[in-house]
């Protein structure tokens, strides 16, 4: 009975070490060494995890940075071009009212020398003076028309620009952040296999350190059970001496 205790014993750990793959000698005198191959890789699957945040980080401060770059360039040249179409305006505008000014100061200067009368004099001056500001008004209407139009035009393309650069920034971080999602997953899910495998690691540990003492056990055993017999044998092969009575 003890031999094929130690037998099963030695069984037990045999199918423990190919079921968990944990290489070791059945000694008795063998203390189980636990693994830490699955353990380690923990502070791995850590360090990737805050290494994805830091990152994550670095990418979207990167990233804003570059669109409020972009927007500010954009931006000044829109500025740039209205600025100069507005001096563009101007210059046009005060050119016109100067040639404006001299075409009506010829005319006063013309029709007095025509002057006959008072009256004469005064129609003509009052009607040189209507004609100039009815162009007058007609400059000063053109004039705030076209720089109306000129900021128009700035407004809409600074809207613009500056909706595009929302528009990629938001599709960017939203690319990111998905980016970022399947790797935290990835790195989730790699935690939880080690977790599982540490789990399993320390079972079949546990499995293999029982089925050592069992193995102690069944050679204690044995070792009991061969000197109970040993002793036995010995007192039994004692001479015994039989008397008869005619040796008396």
């Amino acid at each position: 009975m003890s031999k094929k205790k130690v037998l099963q014993a030695v069984a037990t750990i045999g199918a423990v070490t190919a079921t968990g793959a944990i290489a070791t000698t059945a000694h008795a005198d063998t203390t189980p060494a636990t693994s830490n191959a699955a353990v380690s890789q923990t502070p791995s699957a850590d360090q990737q995890l805050s290494s994805l945040q830091a990152s994550q980080a670095k990418a979207e401060q990167s990233l804003t940075d570059q669109n409020q770059a972009a927007l500010n360039s954009q931006t000044a040249t829109i500025e740039q071009q209205a600025s100069e179409a507005a001096n563009k305006e101007n210059a046009a505008y005060s050119s016109a009212v100067a040639s404006q000014s001299a075409a009506n100061q010829k005319e006063l200067a013309n029709a007095a020398q025509h002057i006959v009368t008072p009256a004469q004099k005064a129609q003509q001056e009052s009607a040189a003076k209507s004609a100039y500001d009815k162009s007058k008004a007609d400059l000063d209407a053109q004039h705030s028309a076209k720089s109306n139009q000129i900021k128009t035009d700035y407004d809409a393309a600074v809207k613009k620009t500056t909706d595009e650069v929302k528009a990629n920034q938001t599709t960017a971080e939203q690319q990111h952040t998905q980016e970022v999602q399947n790797a935290t997953k990835a790195v989730s899910d790699a935690q939880i296999k080690v977790n599982n495998l540490t789990q399993l690691n320390q079972q079949k540990q546990t499995e293999l350190t029982n089925a050592k003492s069992q193995l102690d056990q069944a050679k204690e055993n044995s070792k009991n059970t061969d000197s109970f017999d040993n002793s036995t044998y010995d007192n039994a092969s004692d001479p015994l001496i039989f008397l008869s009575s005619a040796s008396w």
